[in-house]
């Protein structure tokens, strides 16, 4: 009897632009692979988190035998999550790329785990491909993925997160696309694949970084459901622009306002 589960169509893997060239070559590694092979590469994560993750039991539990979360590549359900948010906060947006792995490919293969969350947290559950539930496990880990179902902000930042984990390395073959916030990226995206003579479809997709194209002469980034617009506030698309006054009724000076 075949696996019936959720249509999926792309998870989602956040590199740093200069690892761009050796996952083309070796594929998207896991972190002991990477350590085995002796490749150089650039780090976006958290020391301190990726030991949570190294010695994270509830996984150990069930996963294969002295096998650990550094020995699966662990790809987002979402790229829009509390990674990026953070690392878009750290200006490091310019020297990022996304994968987009083609997921229906990835779930015909054996071994995979899921979370339902953030893998280092906690709370996070994992379940295995053969576990008789995986349907419905797939069915709820999406409804909580792309949407905030918690009145808790810190329990829905651990839920975006959600991993799909997959043993050791995911070859490039399975990367259908390479996302970048800006032209400027996207141009290095294409330096890259031309020196390693491979082709991938590559596109600008700002949204995806939590960044919006320019309107008028400033730029909007959006963190969650706050958006931050640097530039001249009249140039906005905003339905409205609000001047507030202070508790003593001295308003604001519109010759600083105007003067930007």
């Amino acid at each position: 009897m075949s696996l019936k589960l959720p249509n999926i169509l792309s998870f989602y893997f956040i590199a740093p632009i200069e690892n761009l060239e050796g996952i083309m070559r070796h594929g998207i590694l896991c972190h002991n692979k990477i350590k085995e092979l002796n490749l150089t590469h650039a780090d976006l994560s958290d020391p301190d988190v990726q030991q949570r993750r190294r010695f994270n039991q509830d996984f150990k539990n069930i996963c294969e035998k002295d096998k650990s979360l550094h020995d699966y590549t662990n790809l987002y359900w979402t790229a829009k999550n509390a990674m990026m948010a953070k690392l878009i906060c750290n200006q490091q947006a310019n020297k990022i790329v996304i994968l987009k792995i083609n997921a229906n490919r990835l779930l015909k293969s054996k071994g995979w785990i899921i979370s339902d969350g953030n893998a280092a947290a906690n709370m996070t559950k994992f379940y295995r491909k053969e576990d008789p539930e995986i349907s419905l496990r797939f069915s709820e880990i999406r409804q909580t993925t792309f949407k905030l179902t918690s009145e808790n902000a810190g329990e829905n930042k651990r839920r975006m997160c959600a991993e799909f984990l997959f043993p050791e390395v995911v070859s490039a073959d399975f990367i259908d696309q390479i996302a970048s916030p800006t032209s400027i990226v996207d141009e290095k995206v294409k330096d890259i694949l031309s020196k390693i003579n491979k082709f991938k479809i590559r596109t600008v997709e700002p949204n995806l970084f939590f960044r919006f194209n320019k309107v008028g002469s400033g730029v909007r980034m959006r963190f969650g459901n706050v958006s931050l617009y640097r530039g001249d506030s009249f140039s906005s698309d905003a339905d409205a622009i609000v001047i507030s006054n202070n508790t003593v009724g001295v308003m604001a000076d519109q010759r600083k306002i105007l003067d930007g």
